[in-house]
């Protein structure tokens, strides 16, 4: 996929803290593709809508906030934070990024 994007000097490394301590606010970005309940997929798959309890949802949120969080600390100043989920939901995308600023 990198490379059909196009995409040069990219290194990807696991999601472990102490591996990235090099990195922080040196990346130009930082792509955050959010763990989220799938929403967007509801029309593919109704009964899934059925399944999201609010507990669940609230977890999902609370592990959202800090991946954020997290993946702030690696971009440099003037640098591009980008945040993804594959919801529709408002909880998981703009409430979420407004209250991440």
């Amino acid at each position: 996929r990198l490379k059909r994007a196009g995409a040069r000097n990219v290194q990807v490394r696991p999601p472990v803290d102490a591996a990235l301590d090099d990195l922080v606010e040196k990346l130009d970005r930082v792509v955050i593709d959010a763990p989220c309940t799938g929403s967007g997929t509801w029309r593919r798959r109704p009964d899934a809508k059925w399944k999201l309890t609010p507990a669940q949802l609230a977890e999902r949120l609370a592990e959202q906030a800090a991946i954020l969080d997290t993946g702030a600390r690696y971009v440099k100043p003037g640098g591009t934070l980008v945040y993804i989920t594959c919801s529709v939901l408002d909880a998981e995308n703009a409430a979420q990024a407004e209250a991440f600023l």
